[in-house]
This record gives structure tokens, C-alpha cells and sequence, in this order.
């Protein structure tokens, strides 16, 4: 609700200022503009700010008069900023675009010419800014919108506009009363937190895990010299990071190409090194997903943790396509883009598959411009010639649907890479608290249309440490049946009479024959017996890894999708320390809700000393707990909690139960003293389980949300969304193998 009120009242806020301005400035004897010429691959237009002429009526002198002028492209061509800003509303939270009634007038060669409103406030502001006679490159008006030849021409030279440009400036909005702390907070420990991500960056690629840091840890940061924040802090730079701008996948190529970067909010300047460093210095640490843990109900933080996300997959196409990340060269070498699947950059249809890995959660408001906005770098790095692929010439008609352009496009990444690593963007689930977008209309099943809103965090997104290569059917390698000199791996086949079919070989991994329990079923309301149940029947040792794993180990892995952000696979530390202590958390609060409150289980235990604790041993998850730790380590020093584990933190916090288990009365009495401080050493006691609780729990938000665990007929384990079914075929797809 906060999210449409928020964007209601934006749409009546433009709508009376885009009525008041007709009214001031009636369309009576007002031509209207009309571009007098084409431009193609050689030439722009850029626009420049004049001063109303001598005599010009009082309320035509705050018009926004302008020249829109033609030049070739080359060593004559004057020196200009170029604009990067969002076309629709500013905010992330507003659901509507603008429509024509807000939509202000600019007057282009005396001729009114009408923009959206974000453009028009950016307008504004650069005149204030900027001295007399500057030119601007904006691509709302430097380029004919009607004319789609044009349209696709200017596609591609977007690598000369912008990295020609002189400074490109980054337009995130009108400045709001908490834009002035923002800038403040990022600017004054800039060259600490520059340091501290490289630092961050440099161990996590040397394979050091980095502990997370919780958004409400107000001492954390000054381990790195940074000053710590405050909510009200995180409030104000939520202004900034919460801009519509950030996730853009125009604003990829844009920021990309550019050569210098200013970010301007308002009147308010910062350089975009140091919003960037910042992003990035969020997203190493792990602060960014604690947003999901202590404000799940705050928009505008859950939209500033999406935009530390934005801006880190922005720096890091930048890096990758200048060669540089934090001006510290080797540092690169460690980024993996594409999570050790060794996609070579060949030409454009494989370096566009890069792109979007790497951008996947960017959104454009026409669907193919998803894939069109990368043009600009594939021009820049692949030399890309229509003439020599005719399948990737912008189709801006809109009389050609969706699904012909992302079907065209997505064949030639396939046929370029020979590999399907584009299928694994694809999926149907999507998060409850936004609006799924229609997929795409007849696009078959296999295409995906890169929707930013579902849940398709992909094992190929980019990974800041070089990754092993997947190998997802360890045990069922062909050349285990045949050997390698009799196989020969062919690409996927694309039928030439129909475009829709794609023919692939699939290994089928098993039949799901178990589910186990949700994770808000597991995290929130601490329900395991399902879960349980379904490590239970899987071999022990794992035998599906290379080395084999444990039933814990798979456990935890699988529902991080072996990964912490940073690396994959996971550091060990994340299961050996931190999901001990978040099953222990977990199953340990369900204990004490099934033994009731302390006075009661006094009261059974004086009638019959052994009964309250054996009763809830004997059932339900606790009864699976010693055999869980038996299978998983023979030793009992292992990672499920035992029976004698949560006796133990029963005698901790002095409850009754665990007393009166063979301490005969003088051990009742004491557990009745102890009554008293019995609430205050449970949240000590409980508190110190959930430190290191959270910093699994931290990664379980971001891969674990919404999905449930499965088991197979065969013996495999794996984790997809809640929707899925018992007696459902899994298929592990892959190239098509033929004997030679």
C-alpha cells in the first residue's frame, strides 16, 4: 500500500504541474517541432540553452528555450556532456509511468517540443549549473523517436556518444530533504571505504571468508575506518540508492562507455567513483542482505539494498569492459562473470549472453530493450556489422512482437557459444511482495525474457573469486560409460523449419520423491520433520560430490545453492560454524515451545521426573536428531545438534526439564529457585545462539527464500521454488553427445 500511495501522489504532483504550465503556455498558434533532417552513423544532434530574446513576455522567461544543432561526429565536433537519467518517475516505488497529461514543454528552435518530467527537471538544472553555450547530448530529443531507422543508426554509435562525451552527467532526480545527508555520509570516509573494498576484494578472491556485517551494527564498520551508520543514516542514503535510475539497463552501457562520471541529485554533485566504491564496499561485507533481515517491511530499504545491487553489476561492467577495477591492475583476473563455465567472448551474441549474466536483474520499460541497450558495448568490443549478422539489426516496429526479437537473439547465442547457459535465465516464479510482468506472449518455453522480478538467481552470475566448473551430475559423466576418444560433444541442435524448437540431450536425474519443508516454514516457524525425514533417505556419505560430503554439508549447500554471494562454493566456515549455530537456534526455540512455559514443566516433573522431556524426545523432528548426527559424523562431532546437546542448553537457562532428568528432588528444588532468573538467562542464553545464527541466516534470504528442498529416487538432493511437485521428472539438460 505504501508503495501505490507513494506513487499516487507523484502522479497527481506531475499531473497539476504539467496542467498549470499548459495554462500558462496555451497550445494556441504554437507549432509544434519537427526535425528537419536524418542522422545516421556519421552525425549527432546536441542542444545547448539560450536566453529568451529582448521583449519576450514575462511568462515566457522561465521557458526552457533551446537550440538543437547537427554535427558530425569527429575532431570538429564541439565538446558536450552527455545526460544518462531514467525516462519514467525517479522512485523505484512508483508503479505508474507518466502518462501525456504530465508531460512538460521545452521550446526547441522557437517550436514546443513536450518531455517527460524527469527530463525536464534534469533540463532545469543543468541550465542553473552549467555556464552559457554548453552543449548537451540528452537522447529523448538528439534522437528522432518516430523515426526507428534513425532509432536503430544512433544504436550504433552509442559507444562514440558517450565515451567522446566530456563528462557525463547522471540525473537521479529532484533532491529531497535527506539528499544533502546522503552526499555527506558517502563523501567523508570516501578514501576509507575505496581502501576497505579493495581490501575486502583482495581477500575474497584469495578465498578468505568475509564475516557479514549486520545494517544494525553500529560499531562494525570501524574495523575498515569507516564511521559507523545509524538508521537514520541508512534513511537518508535510501533517498539515493532507492532511485529508478540504478536499475536500468540502459544506464549499463552509459555508465560503461563513459569516461567521467558525475551523479548529480538535484543541486547536489558526487562523483560516481564514490557512490560506486560504497555499493560495492555493501555488497563485499554482506550488509546488503541484512536489509532483508531487519527491515522486511521498509520499501524504500529493501529498493536501496536492490540499488547497492544495481550500482556493484554497473562498476563491475564498467571494470571488465575498461580492464580495470579500482585503478589496481590483476585485481580483474579474479571476477568471474560467468562462474567458471568458460563462455569465451567470440563475438556479439556471446558477449550480449555475458551482458545480461551479469546484468540480469535490470529492467527497461519496452521488453526488447533489455537486450538492445547492450548494443553500444558489443559495438565497441565486437565490431559489431549488421551486414555480417543480419539478426541483430534493432527492430524498433512495434508491429514485430517480443518473442520474434528475444527468439532471434537468443538462437544466436546458442549457436555462438554452443552452450545453453542462456536457458538458465528462464522461470516462472516470482517474489510476493511485487507484481510478476506478463511473460512475454508465444515465446517458447526454453527462451527466457530476462523479467527482473523473478526468482532466477543463476549459478552464472558474476562471482568475485574464479569459480570450479560446474558439474552437476558428478556421477553420471558419459565417459564413465564410453570412453572420451568415442564421444564428440555437437552444440545444441536449433530446428531450421521451426524457430521455437530446440533440440538438446537430457539426463534424467530421478523422479521427486520427497519435499522437505519450505524455508519460511523452516525459518520462521521452526518446522524441520519434513526436511529431516528427507536427509534420512539419502546415502550417507553423499556420493553425487567430488569428495564426498556429509548429510549436513549437502544440506546447507544445497539450500545456498552453494554459493555466499562472493563465492561459490561456499566458504566452509558458513556451515562448519555459522549453520550449526543457526540449527541449533532453530531447533532449540522449537524445543522450548513444546515443553511449555517453565512453571508447568516443573510441575510435570515433580509428578514424574523422566516424562516431560522423553515425551517430546520421543516424537516429531527431536526423535531424528541423534540419528541425523550419527549419519553425518559418526564421531558426534558434527553439525546437527544431539539429544545431549539441547539437554544441555535446557541446564543452561535452568529449565526445569533438563533439571529433573535424573537429579532426583534436590535437583527439582534447584530448578524451582532458579524460576526466577529463568527469563533473563533464556535471552542471554538465546542471544548468543543467534549471533551466529544470523550470519548463516544472512545468505539463506537471499538464495533460500521461497524454495523447499526435494529429493529423488535416485539419491539426489536439490532446491526449487515452493510450487514444486512429488512424482515430477528432474532433467539434467546439456549438449547433444553423438559416438564418432
Amino acid at each position: 500500500m505504501k508503495l501505490v500511495a507513494g506513487s499516487a501522489v507523484r502522479l497527481t504532483t506531475d499531473v497539476a504541474a504539467g496542467l498549470v504550465q499548459k495554462v500558462q503556455s496555451p497550445l494556441e498558434n504554437v507549432p509544434g517541432f519537427q526535425y528537419y533532417d536524418t542522422i545516421g552513423t556519421d552525425r549527432l544532434r546536441l542542444l545547448r540553452f539560450v536566453d529568451p530574446l529582448p521583449g519576450t513576455p514575462a511568462t515566457h522567461n522561465l521557458r526552457l528555450e533551446l537550440v538543437l544543432e547537427t554535427h558530425s561526429i569527429g575532431l570538429n565536433c564541439p565538446k558536450y556532456v552527455a545526460l544518462s537519467y531514467a525516462w519514467g518517475p525517479p522512485n523505484m516505488g512508483a508503479l505508474q509511468e507518466y502518462t501525456p497529461v504530465e508531460r512538460k514543454s521545452v521550446w526547441i528552435n522557437s517550436r514546443r517540443f513536450e518531455v517527460r518530467p524527469n527530463l525536464y527537471d534534469a533540463l532545469s538544472h543543468l541550465r542553473q549549473l552549467f555556464p552559457p553555450g554548453t552543449y548537451f547530448w540528452a537522447d529523448a530529443i538528439c534522437i528522432n523517436q518516430e523515426n526507428n531507422t534513425e532509432i536503430g543508426q544512433q544504436f550504433g554509435i552509442m559507444d562514440l556518444v558517450y565515451s567522446r562525451a566530456d563528462e557525463t552527467i547522471i540525473w537521479l532526480g529532484k533532491k529531497s530533504r535527506h539528499t544533502a545527508e546522503a552526499a555527506v555520509l558517502l563523501t567523508r570516509d570516501a578514501g576509507a571505504v575505496r581502501a576497505a573494498a579493495k581490501h575486502v576484494l583482495e581477500k575474497t578472491i584469495a578465498g578468505y571468508y568475509q564475516t557479514p556485517i549486520f545494517a544494525v551494527d553500529t560499531t562494525a564498520f570501524s574495523q575498515f575506518g569507516v564511521t559507523p551508520l545509524t538508521e537514520q543514516n541508512w534513511t537518508s542514503l535510501a533517498d539515493l540508492f532507492s532511485r529508478r535510475w540504478f536499475g536500468r539497463a540502459w544506464m549499463v552501457q552509459e555508465v560503461a562507455l563513459s569516461t567521467r562520471i558525475r551523479v548529480l541529485c538535484g543541486d547536489i554533485s558526487i562523483e560516481w567513483d564514490v557512490i560506486a566504491n560504497f555499493a560495492i564496499f555493501i555488497c563485499l561485507t554482506h550488509t546488503i542482505i541484512s536489509f532483508l533481515q531487519f527491515y522486511p517491511n521498509n520499501p524504500s530499504f529493501l529498493f536501496m539494498a536492490a540499488g547497492f545491487t544495481f550500482t556493484t553489476s554497473l562498476e563491475l561492467v564498467s571494470s571488465w569492459y575498461r580492464g580495470n577495477v579500482f585503478g589496481s591492475s590483476g585485481l580483474l583476473e579474479g571476477i568471474d562473470c560467468v562462474a567458471g563455465l568458460g563462455l569465451e567472448e567470440k563475438g556479439p551474441a556471446s558477449l550480449l549472453l555475458k551482458l545480461i549474466l551479469s546484468t540480469y536483474g535490470f529492467s527497461s520499460t519496452q521488453r526488447r530493450d533489455k537486450l538492445y541497450s547492450h548494443y553500444g558495448i558489443l559495438h565497441s568490443l565486437a565490431d559489431l556489422d549488421y551486414k555480417t549478422h543480419p539478426g541483430f539489426l534493432p527492430d524498433r516496429d512495434k508491429s514485430t512482437p517480443d518473442a520474434d526479437i528475444f527468439l532471434r537473439l537468443g538462437r544466436a547465442m546458442i549457436q555462438e557459444t554452443k552452450t545453453l547457459h542462456v536457458i538458465t535465465l528462464g522461470g516462472e516464479a516470482g517474489y510476493p511482495w511485487w507484481p510478476l510482468p506478463a511473460r512475454i506472449k508465444h515465446l517458447p518455453t526454453w527462451m527466457p525474457d530476462f523479467s527482473p522480478y523473478r526468482m532466477n538467481l543463476p549459478l552464472l552470475g558474476p562471482s568475485f573469486r574464479q569459480s570450479r566448473n560446474f558439474d552437476s551430475s558428478a556421477s553420471r559423466k558419459m565417459a564413465q560409460i564410453l570412453p572420451a576418444h568415442k564421444l564428440r560433444e555437437l552444440e545444441p541442435l536449433l530446428s531450421d523449419n521451426d524457430p521455437n524448437k530446440l533440440y538438446v540431450s537430457a539426463t534424467r536425474l530421478g523422479t521427486i520423491t520427497r519435499l522437505g519443508d519450505s524455508w519460511s516454514d523452516m525459518s520462521i516457524h521452526h518446522r524441520f520433520s519434513a526436511t529431516f525425514d528427507l536427509l534420512l533417505s539419502l546415502p550417507s556419505p553423499y556420493p553425487h560430490t567430488n569428495p564426498s560430503q556429509g548429510t549436513a554439508e549437502i544440506f546447507w549447500r544445497t539450500l545456498l545453492t552453494d554459493s555466499d554471494v562472493s563465492n561459490t562454493p561456499a566458504h566452509p566456515d558458513l556451515g562448519h560454524v555459522f549453520f550449526r549455530s543457526w540449527l541449533v537456534s532453530n531447533i532449540f526455540q522449537t524445543l522450548l515451545s513444546q515443553l511449555g512455559a517453565p512453571v508447568s514443566a516443573l510441575r510435570a516433573a515433580m509428578k514424574n521426573p523422566a516424562s516431560e522431556l522423553d515425551r517430546v524426545f520421543s516424537s516429531g523432528l527431536f526423535s531424528t536428531l541423534d540419528q541425523l548426527a550419527r549419519a553425518d559424523d559418526p564421531t558426534g562431532s558434527g553439525i546437527f545438534p544431539t539429544q545431549s546437546d539441547l539437554r544441555q542448553h535446557l541446564a543452561a537457562i535452568g529449565h526445569p526439564a533438563a533439571a529433573s532428568v535424573g537429579g532426583g528432588s534436590s535437583s527439582l528444588l534447584a530448578a524451582a529457585k532458579g524460576l526466577l532468573q529463568y527469563q533473563a538467562r533464556k535471552r542471554e542464553h538465546i542471544r548468543g545462539i543467534e549471533g551466529g545464527a544470523r550470519q548463516f541466516d544472512t545468505f539463506a534470504q537471499y538464495y533460500a527464500n521461497y524454495k523447499r528442498l526435494f529429493a529423488t529416487d535416485t539419491g539426489y538432493i536439490g532446491s526449487a521454488t515452493e510450487e514444486i511437485r512429488q512424482g515430477q521428472t528432474l532433467l539434467l539438460l546439456r549438449n547433444v553427445y553423438s559416438l564418432s
